[in-house]
């Protein structure tokens, strides 16, 4: 019962959009300025009152164009976060763990969490809003839950502890340890940010349990696992070792 529950999670969060972080750009446009505008407009009007088309009228971009790549805000809002862990990863000592400038991969792990909290400061007042809508806009708590499961998955396989098909399993158990830790970021009025650095370090107290303990512990449900399940999950990892 427990391995058919697994895979049916496992299932819901396999395909690509999940996993990758995509960058949709329309033909020979830069959407640098429709962000803007889009930011712009959830500041004054919140994220109710902000609507595809004036977005296109406020960055002056062609509302036809936008709307047929962009349908709603929430798809709009999804490019933009995909656009950001872009950025993120491709930033110096963020790409993926190194020993000799990391250290330890926990310490790799916090860097990326914080530059990303960095990324995100200047427009905290927005994520909140957002997160004010998210029971009454199940679109839109459906493209955050997407975002925070880029940004884990892609965080956990960049610290090269264990095979992607592990990390894929552990990052749906992350989800709710990681809410905890931007629902404080929300809450953190400290100059450097300490609330946060301190249920940053909770958490990835949380994640290191996993890293030595998980694969053992898939090992153990393979035994007893219907073939497809143990195929598919054949390249468990067996680094448990502390870090």
């Amino acid at each position: 019962m427990l391995v058919m529950k697994i895979n049916s999670f496992l299932k819901q969060f396999s395909c690509n959009s999940f996993v990758e972080i995509e960058s949709v750009h329309l033909p020979d446009r830069d959407l640098k300025a429709v962000y803007k505008g889009m930011l712009e407009l959830i500041a004054e009007k919140g994220w109710v009152g902000t609507k595809i088309a004036e977005i296109a009228s406020r960055s002056s971009y062609p509302i036809a164009d936008l709307e047929q790549q962009y349908a709603t805000c929430d798809q709009l809002m999804g490019s933009y976060l995909d656009d950001l862990l872009l950025g993120l990863f491709s930033k110096a000592g963020m790409v993926s763990f190194t020993e000799s400038v990391h250290g330890r991969h926990r310490d790799y792990l916090f860097d990326v969490f914080m530059c990303y909290f960095d990324l995100l400061q200047a427009n905290r007042p927005i994520y909140l809003e957002m997160r004010k809508q998210l029971i009454s806009h199940p679109l839109l708590a459906a493209m955050l839950l997407k975002h925070a499961y880029k940004l884990l998955f892609q965080a956990m396989t960049r610290a090269n502890l264990l095979s992607k098909t592990t990390v894929q399993f552990i990052t749906p158990l992350l989800l709710k340890g990681w809410n905890d830790v931007i629902n404080c970021w929300h809450q953190d009025q400290t100059g450097d940010l300490s609330l946060t650095m301190k249920k940053l370090d909770q958490f990835l107290t949380q994640i290191q349990g996993y890293w030595n303990g998980l694969p053992a512990i898939l090992r153990n449900l393979m035994r007893s696992a219907p073939p497809h399940f143990a195929a598919m999950h054949k390249s468990v990892d067996n680094n448990s070792e502390s870090h």
